[in-house]
């Protein structure tokens, strides 16, 4: 399997740091037009991996686009918004957000572990199949969503806001708190 790297496409493209709306569109019109070796676009979501590690996200919207498989393994994120984004197989493992939302994004078999997120919004969202692991959660909101099948190791929900937030199916809760007025009888769904 060959991955897109960052470097890769900045040969390719003019990118600015930190990225912005206008770079993501891009990579996205370069990623939809390519063909050969270089990349492969099947329609409906890109069929390799695009490594966009190490890098600095300030002061975006990012609405409505594909985003599934990028890797944003180690980057920084501050007051970024992913609104009605696919994020479907994409990871987040060693990020830093700093008062971001997600709303409506499809984040299904996604991965973050192992960061930091503060002050951020998770509104309208269904995890189904999201590795979650050891995440440090500051002061976050997660209303109206939906864990399908989820893996929720070592994480400390207690400063946490919950509203309307379910559990259906199995899942794996190890070392995961939840806060103290979330009630599990309530909450949980076969």
């Amino acid at each position: 399997m060959k991955t897109l790297t960052y470097k890769t496409l900045k040969d390719k493209l003019s990118l600015n740091e930190p990225m912005q709306v206008e770079d993501f569109k891009k990579i996205i019109s370069i990623l939809t037009i390519e063909q050969g070796d270089w990349w492969q676009y099947d329609g409906d979501f890109h069929s390799e991996k695009i490594e966009l590690p190490n890098l600095r996200f300030e002061n975006l919207t990012l609405q409505h686009l594909n985003l599934s498989r990028f890797d944003f393994s180690n980057s920084e994120f501050k007051n970024v918004v992913f609104k009605d984004c696919i994020l479907v197989q994409s990871t987040f493992d060693y990020v830093k957000m700093y008062d971001c939302s997600f709303k409506r994004c499809n984040m299904t078999f996604t991965t973050i572990q192992d960061s930091l997120f503060v002050n951020t919004l998770f509104e309208n969202q269904n995890f189904y199949f999201v590795d979650l692991e050891r995440l440090d959660l500051k002061q976050c909101t997660w209303r109206l969503v939906n864990f399908k099948h989820q893996m929720l190791k070592s994480i400390d929900f207690t400063n946490c806001e919950f509203w309307d937030v379910r559990f259906l199916g199995d899942g794996e809760f190890s070392g995961t708190l939840f806060p103290k007025d979330f009630d599990m009888s309530l909450d949980f769904s076969i």
